[in-house]
């Protein structure tokens, strides 16, 4: 599998390996009220990233333990419910966000 963006070849290896490339599952926490945690989240320095999905969102952190670690013990958002957490496997479209938008940070090394 090939990712390809503005003609430019990203990253291009089989499927598991792709997955593979990432240092470590990916957080994802489940907030209320969603959007504006969406919002709120992505303007977060510590964050590379955060998307959408299946009603939960997903965090692309480099150091995503000790992120949540300090967010257990004091959570910063007190307009904002967290609700849950848990730790999720990267898929494809992990793999293309990662790669298109420059999460190097979640990255252990370039697949080429």
């Amino acid at each position: 599998v090939g990712f390809i963006e503005s003609g430019r070849l990203l990253a291009k290896a089989s499927p598991r390996a792709l997955k593979s490339s990432f240092r470590a599952r990916l957080l994802e926490i489940d907030v209320e009220p969603l959007m504006p945690a969406l919002v709120r989240l992505r303007d977060q320095p510590e964050l590379l990233g955060v998307s959408l999905r299946s009603g939960s969102l997903r965090l692309y952190a480099k150091e995503p333990e000790k992120l949540m670690a300090r967010w257990r013990e004091n959570w910063p958002f007190p307009d904002l419910r967290l609700l849950g957490e848990r730790w999720v496997e990267p898929d494809m479209e992990d793999v293309f966000t990662a790669y298109s938008q420059g999460y190097d940070g979640v990255l252990k090394k370039s697949v080429l």
